[in-house]
């Protein structure tokens, strides 16, 4: 399922299929079963064993694997260099 604003809606894209369709947009995976826009996430904050926790604009807040934390962190470097002038 996908949640947005809107409501929770049924998706029958097997999840790879989904990140594949929204790759190059600001959406990246949390873990085997999630993906989240990187433009809801209000905060992130370490969390044990080397994972993170995101906290979402909504209040939610969404565990990150640690298999997926190093990509946020190479997406937040990215933003920060693009940042400086």
């Amino acid at each position: 399922s996908a949640q947005t604003e809107a409501g929770v809606y049924a998706v029958r894209l097997r999840l790879y299929e989904l990140e594949e369709k929204l790759s190059g947009m600001d959406f990246f995976r949390t873990g085997k079963s999630g993906i989240v826009n990187f433009l809801r996430v209000r905060s992130i904050r370490p969390d044990f064993g080397g994972r993170l926790l995101l906290t979402l604009d909504n209040g939610e807040q969404v565990p990150v694997s640690r298999q997926y934390a190093a990509a946020i962190k190479h997406k937040l470097e990215a933003l920060e260099r693009r940042r400086k002038p």
